[in-house]
């Protein structure tokens, strides 16, 4: 199609005008918390202006939420939606996404914070960038992902070699929504996802979908949020956390049911998953300290992950 000179001039002013990041911030009942992560998107809207659209929804929210938002929204010119029942956490974070019109999207959690003047690199970075690629970015606080990015350097990986990457070090160090930097042509198939499919863990559903269709990964090691420190009091069973880390090994097998795309990897991380480190030391402290539940719920739970993979499987893979 041959598209004339005016209507490409016209296409290339409205590209302009899209903002280069929608920060998305699903919230509920952590009115405290916000203020202090509004705090820190203060500089970056004073630095990028209209580059940067930060999008929220209020998950019915009991507290003082309403307030804080109304106190902000004009400073941070905020597009905020307010849901009319709690959704729950992981539809929360699917529906504010429906607000962003940036060419990335970054969801970031309600406690976490950024650091502006490493968000400004980023944005520079970005703005050089093609905007079908999905970019990590490092995180300091409640888990160092700085270890994470070691043995990477700053540099896009073709798929093929980051799902090798992803086989050696599992999915659990992607787990913070706030290291992802999505590619907007990705949206509609993040909006098409649902608590079957995603256990918990909607940015992975999409990213392992992301992989699968070839997509490149950049690595951006600098440090530009800050994860809360409050991460690690959202259960107090040690049999909790297990059955969160399995919830990873489940969304994988949904992506296989829709896609049958490249079973092999979807295999190898469903293994990964079992066996990753911090899965063995949680079943461990599992088994130590709460030994009526892991010997009620362990094997039914492992067994059935197990049974995703089927037995040829588990045969061809070595």
């Amino acid at each position: 199609m041959n598209l004339s000179k005016p209507v490409l001039r016209e296409m290339k002013q409205e590209y302009q005008r899209q903002p280069l990041v929608s920060i998305c911030i699903p919230t509920y009942n952590r009115a405290d918390s916000i203020e202090t992560l509004f705090s820190s998107l203060k500089k970056i809207k004073e630095n990028h202006g209209s580059d940067i659209e930060i999008c929220l929804s209020n998950n019915k929210s009991s507290d003082n939420t309403d307030q804080t938002i109304a106190r902000w929204k004009y400073i941070l010119d905020l597009k905020v939606i307010v849901q009319a029942t709690n959704i729950g956490g992981t539809l929360n974070a699917i529906e504010v996404t429906k607000l962003a019109t940036g060419r990335w999207i970054q969801i970031i959690g309600d406690d976490d914070i950024f650091y502006p003047d490493e968000f400004s690199c980023l944005v520079s970075f970005l703005k050089k960038q093609k905007p079908e690629i999905w970019v990590l970015v490092g995180v300091k606080g409640a888990i160092e992902q700085g270890k994470l990015f070691e043995s990477l350097t700053s540099r896009s990986y073709p798929s093929r070699l980051f799902r090798t990457i992803l086989v050696q070090s599992s999915l659990n160090p992607y787990g913070f929504i706030g290291m992802h930097i999505i590619p907007s042509a990705w949206l509609t198939e993040y909006h098409k996802l649902s608590l079957n499919n995603t256990r918990g863990w909607p940015h992975l559903a999409l990213f392992v979908r992301y992989l699968l269709k070839s997509g490149d990964v950049f690595i951006y090691k600098k440090n530009v949020v800050e994860q809360a420190v409050g991460a690690s009091v959202l259960f107090w069973n040690i049999g909790d956390w297990v059955r969160v880390g399995l919830g990873r090994v489940d969304l994988v097998d949904g992506i296989e049911v829709e896609m049958r795309s490249n079973p092999h990897f979807l295999h190898l991380i469903v293994l990964r998953e079992i066996y990753a480190p911090a899965g063995v030391k949680n079943m461990i402290l599992w088994k130590a300290l709460e030994e009526q539940d892991f010997n009620e719920n362990a094997i039914k739970e492992y067994l059935s992950r197990y049974c995703y993979l089927g037995i040829s499987s588990i045969l061809t893979l070595p």
